[in-house]
């Protein structure tokens, strides 16, 4: 490839994107979004043809069924891009027993995984903790691949607030990978609304200029005066932050 060819490729957000020896090298920016939900407006989205399972609340008796869990929806995800198998082995075992040890905050009853009950699989998991300066947060969310597209993850995040609600919670925060963009859309069209921070504000803008440059120069201008205005307005609320980011580190010294 050449770098002039190079130069015009259409950048993914949240992939950092170079130019080496004539190749283009794309590598997954390990940076999570965090996005809350706020029940008052959750209108859950109707499953259709889910499979018979079985919904509980889990507890340690079911963890090695859950690690296997973890591990088919996680072995070949942008998560864990480049990591060696006995790593993401490692990192699945510690995710769940910080869970049930509540090193990440008290664990709730609102948790939820799905059973298969003809073999007792587990083929879907929600973990719903309790963090004093958030309130309820959902620390992992995963499905097996095998019964992706089947409404599993709607149907746990379902039931995970109804539960919450008649606990008296209000809201569920949750963080996913920015280059995770499944997990982007199943997210919002449950009704979730991304926080963006700095780090993401600076991202998302660089991306944005960088496909402005590329449309303008390809002459693709369908849309291009909404994206300059869209890059205008989060560079200013992206100047706020960082200003104010500035004088708390200068009140802090």
């Amino acid at each position: 490839m050449s770098y002039e060819a190079f130069d015009t490729i259409e950048h993914i957000l949240g992939w950092k994107t170079e130019y080496w020896d004539g190749y283009a090298r794309l590598t997954p920016r390990p940076m999570g979004i965090e996005t809350c939900l706020t029940f008052e407006t959750f209108t859950p989205t109707k499953t259709v043809n889910a499979p018979k399972l079985t919904f509980i609340t889990p507890t340690a008796d079911y963890a090695q069924a859950m690690l296997d869990c973890y591990i088919a929806a996680f072995i070949n995800s942008v998560e864990f891009c480049g990591w060696p198998t006995d790593r993401i082995f490692e990192e699945a075992q510690q995710d769940l027993s910080l869970y049930f040890k509540g090193k990440r905050g008290k664990p709730l009853p609102a948790s939820v995984i799905a059973i298969e009950p003809q073999t007792g699989d587990v083929v879907g998991t929600a973990l719903v903790t309790n963090k004093e300066e958030k309130g309820a947060c959902l620390g992992l969310l995963y499905v097996r691949p095998s019964h992706h597209r089947k409404g599993i993850g709607t149907h746990v995040i379902t039931r995970s607030v109804e539960i919450l609600t008649r606990q008296g919670y209000s809201q569920l925060t949750s963080r996913y990978h920015i280059c995770n963009h499944q997990s982007r859309q199943f997210y919002h069209q449950l009704g979730f609304e991304d926080r963006h921070d700095r780090y993401y504000l600076r991202t998302y803008t660089a991306w944005l200029g960088h496909e402005i440059y590329r449309r303008e120069k390809l002459k693709m201008l369908d849309d291009l005066e909404k994206m300059k205005q869209e890059q205008k307005q989060l560079q200013e609320k992206l100047e706020k932050l960082e200003e104010a980011f500035t004088r708390s580190v200068h009140e802090a010294i």
